[in-house]
């Protein structure tokens, strides 16, 4: 939200000011899409681990929760994004029918396949 209403700000102060402004706010939301994935990815290796724990202690439990596929799809396109654009290729998806909306999974398999 802040680096949106930064934008907006840099808008009204001069084409010069909106560009650095809006160039700085690009690089602080890709920033912080990888901050958010490399959390992510930490948070389930150390779920694989406590997992395996569990497992190894015959104290594992299956836990199924529901979660969107589509959402999934579009949070693995959104952290990849930032990884072609700096390669210089462009990464495009389109869902035209998506007939699954929501489907279930352990809660580290959910984990590995969604960020939300």
């Amino acid at each position: 939200f802040l680096l949106r209403r930064l934008a907006t700000i840099g808008e009204s102060l001069g084409d010069e000011t909106a560009k650095k402004i809006a160039e700085v706010s690009k690089h602080l939301m890709k920033g912080n899409r990888i901050q958010t994935s490399s959390s992510n990815l930490l948070l389930m290796n150390v779920e694989d681990i406590l997992g395996f724990a569990q497992l190894k202690a015959g104290k594992f439990q299956k836990i199924i929760n529901k979660f969107s596929v589509r959402r999934a799809i579009e949070d693995i396109i959104s952290i990849q994004a930032y990884q072609a654009e700096a390669k210089n290729i462009r990464l495009d998806y389109k869902l035209l029918s998506f007939p699954l909306r929501w489907s279930s999974g352990h809660s580290l398999e959910v984990s590995a396949k969604s960020s939300e």
